[in-house]
């Protein structure tokens, strides 16, 4: 698998591409697009999308929201893991393990999961 990440300041322009626009499952909404944009915790080098394709088909994703926390004066920032999709053909093939381990090295052992089921 191929493994393509795109970051905070490059992300309006990804999703205006033709590339983008020629997926069959869009990775990310028109919403959540929006709304990392105007997320004032986030920088521009953040990644928030990870994408893997094999035969350049989009396969999974895997999608993180940057926020930070104070603790005792210190801010920590980290990637919230906000959603991941795995093509039904390519599931139990490992494809979004190697996508949170690959966000895992990216934001530096610093992230956060919240409502996921068992399986992710």
């Amino acid at each position: 698998m191929e493994i393509k990440k795109i970051r905070l300041s490059e992300l309006e322009e990804f999703a205006n591409s033709t590339q983008f626009q020629s997926f069959e499952n869009k990775p990310i909404t028109t919403f959540r697009v929006a709304s990392q944009i105007k997320n004032p915790r986030a920088q521009p080098n953040d990644y928030v999308l990870y994408m893997g394709f094999v035969d350049d088909k989009l396969v999974a994703y895997r999608t993180l929201f940057g926020d930070h926390i104070t603790k005792q004066g210190k801010t920590i920032r980290f990637g919230w893991c906000s959603g991941a999709w795995v093509h039904p053909g390519f599931r139990k093939e490992g494809f979004s393990t190697l996508l949170l381990n690959e966000a895992f090295d990216d934001w530096e052992g610093k992230l956060m999961f919240t409502n996921y089921a068992p399986e992710a």
